[in-house]
């Protein structure tokens, strides 16, 4: 019998982390935290943490990563199988988590060197070194895993699994619209069918395309910058704000428009470029030409300064919930700008202080737009067509926006599709 526990990620965006066991294997796919009081990371069963035969980190994000010392301190002695890149990443993400944490009043880890203590005992194993993207990799004589590019962030990857006698997938993040990253999906020739699918379907029944977005965006950019503003784009260090700087520098490519980015996006470039493997081959050298030309690299005291000019230009920088100290005076420098517009394109969490600002009256327009990381419907529906699995489990969005999804997608002749909340459980038999 399989048995899949949600320990978070299900019926809501965040804290992704799903536990499966068949017989004495059990397995766990991500253990990320989540900007919400009181919810902050996985609802993790102490004595099945350490009975774990391994952890997989499909990437680096801290919707997927944040909760992943919380296993060390619940006595997780084993490996945490993720690429390459994500590797190179985590340190990032943990480190601006840790700091997160620092500042709530309570939960676990709260303590920040307690918090990076754990981060320390994290074993990671790299999972290019047992094998490519495609090749079956054994784990142990009961689990071997394939990994495949998701699309969503670089070194960010599916996974196919099979734990004893049943077949696995898990699509982590997936992005199959990106112009800039390669996605695939697994080669299911020959073998038996999926017993479970978990599905990222963070973007429910939307049916927009990445087109539509991406139009949107730059039409609203050409707006602000036409009526002398400036455009703010809070980003993650690494994910979307590189194809972002892409689309945008493509869009205003004879204009006489600056760009500028902070530190750490231009710290996530370089690690960007250590490995191109993950990319479309055409559309990363034009990433990288434009970036070397036109990108302005920002220290802390130049950016305020440049955000308080009457300069007219579009920034890229991290802190996508502006939740650090130093944010809050680059948002007082902005703010003096009647024309600005802040834009953001990602997920903003209730409770934190990008939350708050969107439902603050501002003399500066506040905005959200999404751009594509993540799969709304049709992307699930081809991705159930691929995969023909026996059941699938939809998450990464609230309980109401799966439930929509599910019905239609039931309408349309799919069965067995679940929406689960944290703290369900499903057996396959």
């Amino acid at each position: 019998m399989l048995r899949i526990e949600v320990w978070g990620g299900a019926g809501e965006h965040g804290r992704s982390c799903y536990y499966i066991e068949s017989g004495d294997q059990a397995i766990l796919l991500d253990c990320g935290g989540k900007k919400q009081a009181r919810e902050m990371y996985p609802k993790l069963n102490p004595e099945k943490v350490r009975k774990l035969n391994a952890v997989f980190l499909s990437h680096a994000h801290e919707d997927h990563c944040a909760g992943l010392p919380l296993l060390y301190k619940h006595g997780y002695a084993g490996e945490v199988w993720m690429t390459r890149p994500t590797s190179r990443q985590l340190a990032d993400f943990l480190s601006s988590w840790g700091q997160y944490a620092a500042q709530q009043t309570e939960g676990e880890l709260a303590d920040r060197d307690t918090y990076d203590r754990q981060a320390k005992k994290i074993n990671k194993r790299l999972l290019e070194k047992a094998g490519g993207p495609g090749d079956w990799i054994q784990i142990q004589p009961e689990l071997k895993v394939v990994y495949g590019a998701s699309g969503h962030l670089a070194g960010a990857v599916w996974l196919l699994i099979q734990l004893g006698e049943h077949l696995l997938f898990y699509s982590g993040d997936y992005g199959g619209e990106s112009r800039l990253l390669s996605a695939t999906l697994p080669v299911l020739h020959g073998l038996p069918p999926i017993d479970l699918a978990i599905i990222d379907a963070a973007y429910s029944d939307d049916e927009k395309m990445q087109e539509t977005c991406a139009a949107q965006i730059i039409e609203m950019c050409r707006q602000t910058i036409a009526q002398g503003g400036k455009v703010w784009l809070p980003v993650p260090m690494h994910g979307r704000g590189h194809e972002l700087a892409h689309l945008l520098m493509e869009a205003f490519e004879s204009d006489w428009l600056p760009f500028y980015c902070d530190e750490k996006l231009a710290a996530a470039f370089a690690d960007l470029i250590m490995d191109t493997s993950w990319f479309h081959a055409e559309s990363y050298a034009q990433l990288e030409a434009s970036w070397k030309a036109r990108m302005r690299v920002l220290d802390r005291e130049s950016l305020q300064q440049s955000l308080a000019s009457e300069e007219p230009a579009i920034y890229l920088l991290t802190d996508p919930m502006l939740q650090k100290p130093a944010t809050e005076a680059c948002v007082q420098a902005f703010k003096r700008h009647a024309a600005g517009a802040i834009i953001w394109t990602g997920h903003v969490y209730p409770g934190t202080k990008a939350a708050e600002l969107l439902n603050m009256e501002m003399p500066i327009q506040l905005v959200q737009c999404r751009f594509k990381v993540h799969q709304g419907m049709p992307d699930v529906k081809r991705m159930l067509d691929h995969l023909k699995p026996k059941r699938s489990l939809l998450v990464h969005a609230d309980h109401a926006s799966i439930g929509r999804l599910q019905r239609k997608l039931e309408a349309e002749g799919w069965r067995q599709l679940y929406s689960l909340h944290q703290g369900d459980s499903l057996e396959i038999e």
